[in-house]
């Protein structure tokens, strides 16, 4: 029975480019054959015998080939959803060192208590210069909160002979002035403390140290004053230590 042409070469594996070499046809030609035109005898021969079949197996008029459909395009991915922009990590500043007041006043403090520097670094677990300002703060309120309140422990260090006034040795006036500021803070009385440059600052005494004082001022806010330019100080009426103003 035969069969069309295109048919018998794709059944034999041949191209047409093949298939026009191995003839002596022409590409074109071989073309219009598979498309319907009609075959000549002798290009009917010269096909049989390439494609090694019986020129009765081809078909003179080939039904054309049929059309391929051309595959149906693949379903539109769905977009990507646009991930969510990652808010930016707030960094955290760190806290400020440690002001020099705090820690003198740590250190006067751990003193009138009775205890060595290295034994209160060994109890906060560092340094007293690597602390910062709310460490500090929380360690002061922490040895405070050791002083018994109605007994400062300096009365345990004052000298034989003591008397409740004004001294006129360096130790003395260094006890007297740290029974007065002891007092005061103890009071929460208000220390007003006036500069050499004229300037005043009135407020609750936090701390002190052999060299700075620190104040809440009315508005809230720390200040450390340094003692080498503080004229004097002293507290308010009613609520002045024993011994005057400093």
């Amino acid at each position: 029975m035969a069969e069309d042409l295109w048919k018998i070469r794709e059944r034999k594996q041949m191209s047409v480019a093949q298939l026009a070499l191995r003839s002596g046809l022409k590409q074109d030609l071989i073309d219009e054959y598979e498309e319907g035109r009609l075959l000549t005898t002798p290009h009917r021969a010269k096909l049989a015998k390439v494609l090694y079949v019986n020129e009765d197996d081809i078909k003179r008029h080939s039904a054309p080939r049929p059309k391929r459909e051309k595959p149906a395009p693949p379903p539109a991915q769905p977009k990507p959803a646009k991930p969510a922009e990652e808010k930016p990590v707030e960094s955290v500043p760190e806290p400020p060192p440690a002001r020099q007041g705090q820690i003198d006043f740590l250190k006067g403090l751990a003193r009138h208590l009775g205890v060595l520097p290295a034994q209160l670094e060994d109890e906060i677990g560092q340094p007293l210069g690597e602390l910062s300002v709310p460490e500090a703060r929380h360690w002061i309120r922490t040895l405070q909160a050791r002083v018994p309140p109605n007994l400062t422990s300096l009365d345990k260090a004052k000298p034989e002979g003591y008397r409740s006034k004004r001294a006129h040795l360096p130790e003395g006036i260094d006890l007297f002035e740290a029974n007065y500021l002891l007092e005061a803070r103890q009071a929460s009385a208000t220390l007003t403390v006036k500069m050499f440059n004229g300037e005043a600052f009135s407020g609750l005494l936090l701390g002190f140290g052999p060299y700075t004082l620190t104040l809440r001022t009315g508005d809230n806010h720390e200040v450390t004053l340094s003692k080498l330019a503080i004229a004097y100080y002293q507290c308010e009426r009613g609520a002045r230590p024993a011994g005057g103003a400093i």
